[in-house]
């Protein structure tokens, strides 16, 4: 909890990926990450997204792929 403020408060704040430790792995669906992105960071990064990979045809096949089974 303690990184991610500290990001947030940071001149240039930068995502964290998370549940690494062992200890969570029972808590976590197989597969799963998880992250924090601290709202500056996400303006930036939502900003950026039309000129970024997300916005190209090879992008949309791998997202196809990504989806998540209806349950």
């Amino acid at each position: 909890m303690d990184l991610g403020l500290k990001e947030k408060l940071s001149a240039r704040p930068r995502a964290v990926l998370g549940s690494f430790d062992a200890s969570a792995g029972p808590f976590m669906p197989k597969g799963a990450l998880s992250s924090a992105v601290p709202t500056p960071k996400s303006g930036r990064m939502t900003r950026g997204m039309d000129e970024s990979f997300l916005a190209t045809e090879s992008w949309g096949g791998w997202r196809a792929g990504l989806r998540r089974p209806e349950v």
